[in-house]
């Protein structure tokens, strides 16, 4: 099931990228944790933003977040899940075959 999400995802997104009605810009989760400052300047470049250092702005604590995950939000990013995945993939070896068809 969740490979056919996955893949339904994906076809999606081929789909309304095919029709040029919006724009796309993807940021992968690998690239923003080990070099955030590449993948937020092309972020900013896609979305026509001025160069700004994102990275040097500090968050304030005193300022509301209108998510359920505040907390969530006001963590900093980490590495530790990049290829959390993989520690499950003899259980479900449908996500192995995706990656495997994806790279």
């Amino acid at each position: 099931s969740i490979a056919a999400v996955m893949q339904g995802e994906a076809a999606l997104l081929r789909h309304f990228t095919a029709l040029g009605v919006l724009p796309v810009h993807t940021v992968e989760y690998e690239s923003l944790v080990t070099d955030p400052a590449a993948a937020l300047a092309g972020l900013g470049a896609f979305l026509g933003l001025p160069a700004a250092d994102l990275l040097g702005m500090a968050a304030s604590a005193d300022r509301p977040i209108a998510t359920i995950s505040a907390w969530q939000a006001r963590q900093p990013v980490y590495i530790s899940s990049v290829g959390r995945w993989r520690r499950y993939a003899a259980h479900v070896p449908e996500l192995r075959q995706l990656a495997e068809s994806a790279a």
